[in-house]
């Protein structure tokens, strides 16, 4: 007899396992094609031709667990402050998409940050749910945005917002923009230099995602249901319920 329940409580666990699903983390990687990214860094390649290869390789083997989008600003038009473009909406894991995207990309115009980020966090719907946006920007705002108040304004307003800001080849003296933007929200801020340096320092930002997702609804206990031709017997000679269920077979 105690076979038989511990095999109906083994099958009934067993669905409500498979049921439950493991939560997504949700992120927009949002990538600057401000002019400046057409220059050289350490005298080799360009800054973006670096950036493009370096997320290519990111979303290629990003964890199956993060439902990704793809932002880019300054790619159209130059001088133009509303030149911010989601290429591909966070739903799935979209990296064949993201790299198709990423071929398109010729950097032309000035730097929104502030203005992207924002309108990321809009579309991973920051009031509702948890969510991360991961920028490359070779350079701080240069549409008027305040980063500061912006990030404030994220925390206060968001379910665990958080912007991770990678700085690539910043100029001596910038940075502290896009720093208070970050450390306002609870995310990363890093410098790269280089190829290997961004690449670094890109993992590391998507792991504080993943470490940031939703946890796990807690799956219920198994619920004894009655076999067929195993009847209950609930209640005990008084008439009071107890906590054992006792079976006979018929």
């Amino acid at each position: 007899m105690k076979h038989i329940l511990l095999g109906v409580s083994l099958f009934v666990f067993g669905i409500a396992t498979s049921n439950a699903q493991v939560p997504k983390a949700k992120m927009i990687i949002i990538l600057d094609a401000s002019g400046s990214m057409v220059q050289k860094i350490q005298g080799k390649r360009s800054k973006i031709e670096i950036a493009k290869e370096v997320v290519g390789t990111l979303v290629r083997n990003l964890d199956p667990n993060i439902e990704v989008g793809f932002m880019v600003y300054g790619h159209r038009a130059k001088g133009d402050c509303s030149d911010i473009e989601l290429m591909v909406p966070p739903i799935g894991s979209n990296a064949d998409l993201i790299l198709s995207q990423l071929n398109k990309i010729q950097p032309k115009g000035r730097t929104p940050i502030c203005a992207s980020v924002e309108k990321a966090a809009e579309e991973l719907r920051y009031t509702e749910d948890k969510a991360s946006v991961v920028v490359v920007t070779d350079g701080e705002e240069t549409c008027g945005g305040d980063p500061c108040a912006l990030g404030k304004k994220l925390k206060e307003k968001g379910i665990d917002f958080k912007a991770h800001i990678v700085g690539f080849g910043l100029e001596n003296g910038e940075g502290a923009g896009l720093k208070c933007l970050a450390d306002a929200t609870g995310g990363l801020f890093v410098e790269a230099r280089s190829a290997e340096s961004l690449t670094a320092a890109l993992n590391t930002a998507v792991e504080r995602v993943v470490e940031s997702r939703p946890v796990s609804a807690p799956v219920p206990p198994p619920v004894s249901t009655p076999t067929p031709g195993f009847p209950c017997e609930c209640g005990d000679s008084e008439g009071v319920g107890v906590s054992d269920s006792r079976w006979r077979a018929d």
